[in-house]
């Protein structure tokens, strides 16, 4: 993997553990709000927003999406 693209990883990945401390924090009124969080933990607002709205990760709701089917498999392999 290219050094930028590690890099943007690295990045994504961050923020997300960021977004998950910031739900535990508004969860246990840690803070007194979503915006306070998402300034906070450095956050986008809107992300915080969906995220406590059940939106999911974009990465892990993509994921499910690309699965194949059984038969899929079977005339992949043949």
């Amino acid at each position: 993997m290219p050094p930028e693209q590690h890099k943007k990883l690295k990045d994504l990945i961050e923020q997300e553990g960021r977004i998950l401390l910031a739900i535990s924090a508004i969860q246990k009124d840690q803070v007194s709000g979503p915006a306070e969080a998402a300034c906070v933990f450095n956050v986008p607002q809107s992300t915080l927003h969906n995220r406590i709205n059940g939106s999911k990760n974009q990465h892990k709701s993509c994921a499910n999406g690309y699965k194949l089917s059984i038969t899929e498999k079977d005339s992949i392999v043949q």
